[in-house]
């Protein structure tokens, strides 16, 4: 559908300025039979066309116009106005170049906005999940202690290490049946309508299909549904037939997916367990996507720094590659790395910069989002400033999704 209005668009554009056009000429004959297209008068409105569907179209916009310009002035003109089709030709020119590079200004500050959005939702989620947990350290603990950030860790250092999906999804359900008692769940992406299977686990799993009640409800709604032990006794009762228990949902750079749950402990069919498992299930939607393209640069080169550092620099590596938006890595070497000096660094930085601590070797790297080589020289030599122990090893901006060349730069 999407390719089919991709090659659907410009022939709208040339039906749009065709009519446009033709209505123009139109009211120059009723106007002006002897210049019809207004091509010989001092201030022409052709010009000021030219101009608006160049900036409005683009360069395709502009050129049907003076296409048909040329085309009618053949017919109607017994000499060809070559002179105003050059004037038109260069307003064209000029105003297609104009909207090239504002349109190029206006995607990169949407992207820097998309990029500031979901930095400030991954912070909000941070907040959410120690809220849970001090929840859970304060209700639960005796009871069931597990560390969700723990989790989270372990799974991310599975997404680096295994490249295939249903590998991750089965580890993932894995995670569930050890913290949660999850004990026959499915986990489904959704793609044009359909639901595909990426993982199963337990011995009563059921199909979920778009039409069942739970499934529909969660992707119409875009939340988390489950019915709760009293409602489900009352909806067995009443002789009706449910599926599954609960659906997840989770939504995270342009896919969505499910998990379904068939069986579980019903102590924990409750909203917090659910909003831990739906916590867990966004972070590991979000960083499916990016870990089938770094699995392969994981295994090529084994880069001594968490996830998050990881899937932030290629972030930057495809921002420039779409955009030419400038990122930077600045490497400085200390003496020694301490957990005094870790969270000096910490405050040090802005919120969107990311740092990585190579420990056995002293080194930091920092990852500077939106910063040309410029700024990242001002940075390093505040921090050279504030540390004249430490040793900047190298400035480099992110052109190259391969990290491994600027730590061999760097000698490390």
């Amino acid at each position: 559908m999407k390719r089919f209005l991709r090659n659907l668009l410009p022939n709208v554009v040339f039906a749009e300025v065709f009519f446009l056009s033709l209505v123009f000429l139109v009211a120059g004959f009723f106007l002006r039979k002897e210049d019809p297209l207004f091509l010989k008068t001092p201030y022409s409105p052709s010009l000021l066309l030219s101009l608006i569907f160049s900036l409005y179209y683009g360069f395709s916009g502009g050129l049907s116009f003076l296409a048909f310009l040329a085309l009618s002035s053949l017919l109607l003109y017994e000499e060809f106005p070559t002179h105003a089709l050059l004037w038109n030709l260069l307003i064209v020119l000029i105003a297609s170049e104009f909207r090239y590079y504002w349109f190029r200004r206006i995607k990169g500050a949407e992207m820097e906005r998309d990029y500031a959005k979901e930095q400030l939702s991954r912070l909000r989620k941070e907040l959410f999940l120690l809220k849970l947990s001090h929840d859970q350290l304060e209700f639960n603990y005796i009871v069931k202690p597990y560390s969700i950030r723990g989790i989270l860790q372990e799974l991310r250092k599975k997404l680096l290490e295994r490249g295939d999906e249903r590998a991750l999804a089965r580890f993932f359900l894995n995670l569930l049946s050890q913290n949660f008692q999850v004990y026959s769940a499915s986990i489904y992406r959704h793609e044009g309508g359909k639901l595909k299977l990426l993982e199963s686990f337990g011995e009563d799993v059921r199909e979920a299909s778009p039409e069942d009640e739970l499934v529909r409800l969660a992707l119409e709604s875009e939340e988390t549904y489950f019915l709760p032990p009293k409602a489900l006794r009352r909806f067995l009762a009443g002789g009706g037939e449910l599926k599954h228990l609960a659906v997840v949902y989770a939504k995270a750079e342009q896919e969505t997916f499910l998990l379904t749950i068939e069986d579980m402990m019903f102590v924990n069919l409750n909203e917090e367990i659910l909003s831990y498992i739906q916590i867990l299930l966004l972070y590991m939607a979000e960083d499916l996507a990016i870990s089938r393209k770094l699995s392969k640069l994981a295994r090529k080169f084994p880069l001594p720094c968490p996830f998050e550092f990881i899937r932030e620099y290629y972030k930057m590596y495809e921002l420039y590659r779409k955009l030419t938006i400038h990122s930077s890595v600045v490497i400085f070497r200390f003496p020694s790395i301490t957990p005094e000096l870790e969270q000096e660094i910490q405050h040090f930085i802005r919120s969107l910069d990311v740092v990585c601590f190579v420990k056995d070797k002293n080194v930091a790297l920092f990852l500077l989002p939106f910063t040309a080589h410029v700024n990242a020289q001002s940075f390093a030599n505040r921090l050279r400033s504030r540390y004249p122990n430490a040793e900047l090893l190298l400035i480099r901006e992110v052109r190259t999704p391969d990290i491994s060349e600027i730590l061999r730069e760097a000698g490390i």
